[in-house]
Order: structure tokens, then C-alpha cells, then sequence
């Protein structure tokens, strides 16, 4: 299972603009930290249908490829969808090799999550010529259960 970060830019210019400053940064053990700049190299100037709509997650367990389906609705429309413009940041917290593999409970089961999501001063697309641009951020927690693929037995099942 993972959390999905998902970036709605709602397109209030026709550039990036302050967006492009977004940034996630993120550990398991509160020590180490993993920080992305969600548009990476795109700048504040780019238009925002130069960034290419992000695909649903996807994960390999076992001899299967699951698609993740996120409940989160974009504001560009009625029903889930990215659009040109939006981003995701996809932050696996456990991998499996079957649908056994989540079974743990109690503290075994559980996996921390320190997340953080901000506006970076420091990157140069956070200047006062990139104001105006807005976004919808939505975080979800998704995971892979048995109910999702069927996977044969094991041999001597």
C-alpha cells in the first residue's frame, strides 16, 4: 500500500506559475527524508498543458499488475481523471509478493508516514511574478487486497 499525493492545478493561469514550487518531502523512520519537487524540472513560466496528465500507480504483486483506483475527483470534471497541468507523487510504504503479504496486525501492521507538503522559498519558481496560480491538493492512503486479482495457489495448494 502507498499514499497518493495528487496536485489539481485548477488552471487559474495559463502557466505553472507558483505550482511549479511545490514540493513533497517525506520518511518512514522521521530520520531520513525524501523531498521531490512535484514538477521537477518544469519552471513557473512553462504552460500548463506542457505537463502531461500523470497516470494511475501501479504495482506488481506476484505475477500481477494492479492499477490503483484512487476515489479522488479531480475539479476538472464529474468523475476521477488527471489533467494536463496536474501532477502525483506516488510514496510506496509496503511491497508485497501476494495478497497475503498486508495480513500483519497490531504494531506489525502499522507503517508512519511523515509527510509534508509546501511551497519551496528557496526554488527559483517562488517568485512574486508566479503569483496567481492555485491547486487542489488531495492525499490518499491506497491499498491491494486479495479482492483485486486472482493469483494461482501456490504449487501444492
Amino acid at each position: 500500500f502507498g499514499c497518493l499525493v495528487s496536485i489539481d492545478n485548477t488552471e487559474a493561469i495559463s502557466a505553472l506559475g507558483m505550482n511549479a514550487a511545490i514540493h513533497v518531502a517525506y520518511s518512514t523512520d522521521g530520520i531520513n527524508y525524501t523531498e521531490l519537487d512535484v514538477y521537477g524540472a518544469k519552471t513557473a513560466g512553462d504552460a500548463n498543458t506542457s505537463v502531461a496528465a500523470p497516470t494511475a500507480p501501479t504495482v506488481e504483486v506476484g505475477s500481477k499488475k494492479i492499477t490503483y483506483v484512487s476515489k479522488y475527483t479531480d475539479g476538472d470534471a464529474a468523475t476521477f481523471n488527471y489533467s494536463t497541468g496536474d501532477a502525483q507523487v506516488w510514496i510506496p510504504l509496503r511491497n508485497a509478493s501476494s495478497a497475503n503479504d498486508y495480513a500483519a496486525t497490531g504494531a506489525a501492521g502499522i507503517v508512519q508516514l511523515h509527510l509534508i507538503i509546501y511551497i519551496c522559498g528557496p526554488d527559483s519558481d517562488c517568485i512574486t511574478a508566479a503569483t496567481g496560480a492555485a491547486a487542489n491538493i488531495s492525499i490518499e492512503f491506497l491499498n491491494t487486497n486479495s479482492s483485486m486479482y486472482t493469483e494461482a495457489p501456490a504449487v501444492g495448494a
